[in-house]
C-alpha cells in the first residue's frame, strides 16, 4: 500500500474515530441530564469517560494486534496533551470552578504515580494491573458520594439517545481498529518508532474530543466540566487501558516511555493538580500565565520527540 493510501486511511480513521467520541459525549450528557445528574459528575464520568473512549478503543485495537507500545505511547502522550495542550487552552478563558472534593483530584495523583511505578521495569504484569483496577473503583467510589451529595433537576427521558450512543461507539470501535492499523503502517514506511506516533499524532487525535469538550463547555462557562474533564478522562485513559496492556499483551514497552516522555507527565500533572487545587483564589491574569507555561510545557515535548532531545 502507497503512503497518500495509508495517510488517507490513517485520517479516516482518526476522523471517525473524533466523530464518534464526539456524538458518544452529546449522547450521554443528554441521558445524564435526563437521569438529573450535576455538571461535575457528568464531567467527571459520561463526557471523561466518552472522551477517553477512542484511547480504550486504540488500547483494545492494540492488543488485538499485539502491539503495546501504540497503546502505551497514546496514553501517556493524551494525558500529556489532555493537560498541556486542552487545559492550557482553556485557562485563557477559565473562570475557576467550586465544590471539587478531594477524591477524583487524590485518584488523579495515584494514577500518574502508580503508572510511573508500573512502567519501571518496561511491562505492565497482573499485580500491577490490579492496582490500577483498585485505582478506578476507588475513583468509582469518590463519584458514587459526590453524586449522592451533588443533584440536579431531571429532563425528560429520550430513548433514541441510546441509540444514537451505541452507534457512535461502534464509529469509535471501527475508527479506533484502522487507525491503530496505518499508523504501524506509516511507522514502517517513515522508519519512526511506534512509540513516537502513539505519542504525537493518535495522542493528538484522541485528545481532540477533550480539547471539544472543554471550548464547548467555555463557552456555556461550565469551569466543573472543564476541570472534571481533564480528570476523569486522564484517570480513565490510564487506569482502564493499562490493565487491558497488563491482561492483554506480554510485550515490552519502549524504554522511551519512562526515561523521557513519563516525566513530561509527571511535571504537567503536578501543575495541574496545584492549579485545580487552588483555582479559586488565582487570579484571571495568572491562569493565562499558566495556561501559557502549560502550553509551552507542551510544544517542547513535541519538539524533544522528533529532535531527540
Amino acid at each position: 500500500m502507497d503512503l497518500m493510501a495509508v495517510i488517507a486511511l490513517l485520517a479516516g480513521g482518526l476522523i471517525l474515530l473524533v466523530w464518534g467520541a464526539d456524538r458518544f459525549i452529546d449522547a450521554s450528557s443528554k441521558i445524564a441530564l435526563q437521569l438529573g445528574v450535576s455538571e461535575l459528575v457528568i464531567g467527571l464520568t459520561l463526557i471523561a469517560f466518552g472522551t477517553s473512549a477512542p484511547e480504550v478503543s486504540v488500547a483494545i485495537a492494540s492488543v488485538l494486534n499485539q502491539n503495546a507500545n501504540i497503546a502505551t505511547g497514546t496514553i501517556v502522550g493524551s494525558n500529556i496533551a489532555n493537560i498541556g495542550l486542552v487545559f492550557g487552552i482553556s485557562m485563557f478563558a477559565f473562570v475557576g470552578s467550586k465544590g471539587l472534593s478531594k477524591t477524583p483530584l487524590v485518584c488523579f495523583a495515584l494514577s500518574v504515580v502508580w503508572l510511573f511505578i508500573a512502567l519501571q521495569d518496561l511491562n505492565i504484569n497482573v499485580f500491577e494491573s490490579i492496582g490500577f483496577i483498585v485505582i478506578l473503583l476507588l475513583f468509582l467510589y469518590g463519584l458514587y458520594q459526590e453524586s449522592e451529595s451533588s443533584e440536579s433537576s431531571k429532563t425528560e427521558f429520550e430513548a433514541k439517545e441510546i441509540f444514537f450512543a451505541l452507534v457512535s461507539l461502534t464509529a469509535l470501535i471501527i475508527g479506533a481498529q484502522v487507525t491503530v492499523e496505518n499508523a504501524e503502517k506509516l511507522a514502517l514506511l517513515f522508519g519512526i518508532s511506534e512509540t513516537v506516533i502513539g505519542l504525537t499524532i493518535i495522542a493528538v487525535g484522541t485528545s481532540l474530543p477533550e480539547l471539544a469538550a472543554s471550548l464547548a463547555a467555555l463557552y456555556k462557562q461550565k469551569g466543573q466540566m472543564i476541570v472534571g474533564n481533564i480528570i476523569g478522562s486522564n484517570v480513565f485513559n490510564i487506569v482502564t487501558v493499562m490493565p487491558i496492556i497488563g491482561f492483554g499483551i506480554q510485550a515490552s514497552i519502549d524504554p522511551q516511555i519512562i526515561a523521557n516522555d513519563i516525566w513530561y507527565l509527571i511535571v504537567l500533572s503536578a501543575l495541574f493538580l496545584m492549579i485545580a487545587a487552588l483555582q479559586t483564589k488565582i487570579s484571571a491574569s495568572m491562569l493565562k500565565v499558566g495556561g501559557t507555561l502549560l502550553i509551552g510545557i507542551y510544544s517542547f515535548f513535541v519538539f524533544s520527540i522528533f529532535f531527540g532531545l
